[in-house]
């Protein structure tokens, strides 16, 4: 079962309206709240400065951060200062810090998706999955990060756009950070006729894809025969090469071009669909090396 609870918010504005009518200032109380408040102005001004100079000088979070955080700390201080300031005046301070509270919760619901995206973004740059300069791939974008503000991750695509993903929608989905690595892995899947000699096949491709620019020595180029499909027999390449985005597709080009050219060279067939009728006799021809 769900209960649920009203405010009665008029309680509180009678209590403050009998309140300011009840209420008597004199000179000692005055100066008292006064000082009160410019003292937890003064601390606030003070608190406020230490927290950004202290976000100048570390590397915690970016420097944004530390700004939210000196005005979340500012004004805190001067909302305590204040009350204090009234309640040596004589206000009652609990109806009003109520009526406050009220008003920060209906703030707070309207501007859930800006708070959200401020949470996720404090997130993103204490942690930091990725900096500024990294190439990255966030949900269907792909590109090089720009800036991680208070709302958004701002990401410059390889088509030249720049899109805004929102940091909540970040923290919500995989981080793929290619730039982290030294190095990354490609694939590249051949498909060879079912007559190809597969040993020979593995030592030409490998030393065509180990011998393209742009693939790294270590870790070495591997081949792997994984599937037997209905015209081709399957061989995977793996090779490794710089993270960068633009120099993965450079490097899959080449690697695909010099793969192509070496089987050409070499006599090896790259099958394509096709059907061979068998007449199921011993002397009829069967397609690869088989034995009646």
């Amino acid at each position: 079962m769900i209960n649920f609870q009203t405010v009665d918010v008029g309680t509180d504005i009678d209590r403050v309206a009998d309140n300011l009518e009840s209420i008597q200032i004199t000179w000692v109380s005055g100066l008292a709240a006064l000082a009160v408040l410019v003292a937890g102005i003064v601390v606030a001004r003070l608190a406020r400065k230490y927290i950004r100079a202290l976000g100048e000088r570390t590397q915690l979070a970016s420097p944004e951060v530390f700004v939210a955080a000196s005005r979340l700390v500012f004004y805190t201080i001067v909302i305590y200062a204040f009350g204090a300031a009234t309640g040596l005046l004589g206000f009652e301070v609990v109806p009003l810090l109520s009526m406050l509270g009220l008003v920060t919760i209906i703030v707070a619901l309207g501007l859930r998706p800006f708070f959200e995206n401020f949470a996720a973004g404090i997130t993103l740059q204490t942690r930091r999955p990725f900096d500024p300069g990294d190439q990255v791939s966030l949900g269907e974008y792909e590109g090089t990060v720009l800036d991680v503000n208070a709302r958004a991750v701002v990401v410059e695509t390889m088509g030249g756009e720049l899109v805004h993903v929102p940091n909540r929608s970040v923290m919500d989905n995989p981080i793929v950070n290619y730039t982290a690595v030294e190095t990354r892995r490609s694939m590249l899947d051949v498909g060879l006729a079912y007559g190809t000699d597969l040993s020979r096949a593995e030592n030409v491709l490998r030393a065509a894809v180990q011998a393209t620019a742009g693939v790294v020595a270590d870790p070495p180029v591997r081949v792997f025969v994984h599937t037997f499909d209905n015209s081709t027999i399957n061989a995977a390449i793996w090779f490794w090469h710089e993270p960068e985005i633009a120099t993965a597709w450079a490097v899959r080009h080449q690697v695909a071009v010099n793969a192509k050219l070496t089987l050409d060279e070499a006599g090896i067939t790259i099958a394509f669909p096709q059907r061979v009728l068998w007449r199921g006799d011993a002397n009829s021809e069967i397609p690869g090396p088989a034995t009646p």
